[in-house]
């Protein structure tokens, strides 16, 4: 039993090639590789990754939570950006974020303002509805 949540975190980066220097070696990492087929390109825009899941205990405890965490945050240290949003069980239990203000690797708090402009038009709550993307390919 437990908790369950739906999760949905959007990465961008300027250029798919950006993304794909980014996202490669951590899909090798044992808790991401686990969970590879939960990441998907957004269809029509190559250089943005969606991770979706949908009745998953995330609790912050679990190595595969913790890596996927630790993947987001390290996002904007390369210039990109993201989103999250989790929604429990309880459908008022909604948490929220995004990498606005995050430092990069120089320690600048602008970091991946250009990936994060991309993700304006991108609404979580509307993929989440539509679930419109490709497979992940290299």
């Amino acid at each position: 039993m437990g908790y369950k949540s739906e999760v949905t975190i959007a990465i961008a980066f300027v250029t798919k090639g950006e993304l794909d220097a980014f996202i490669a070696p951590r899909l090798l990492q044992e808790e991401i590789a686990e969970n590879k087929g939960c990441f998907e390109r957004s269809e029509g825009q190559d250089n943005v990754l969606v991770f979706h899941v949908d009745e998953w205990k995330w609790y912050d405890t679990y190595p595969e939570v913790q890596a996927i965490l630790e993947l987001m945050h390290e996002v904007p240290t390369y210039g990109g950006a993201y989103r999250f949003m989790r929604i429990g069980e309880d459908f008022t239990d909604i948490e929220q974020s995004d990498s606005y203000g995050e430092p990069d690797a120089n320690g600048s708090d602008d970091a991946g303002n250009d990936a994060l402009d991309l993700l304006d038009n991108f609404r979580l709550v509307s993929y989440i509805e539509s679930s419109c993307t490709v497979p992940l390919e290299f």
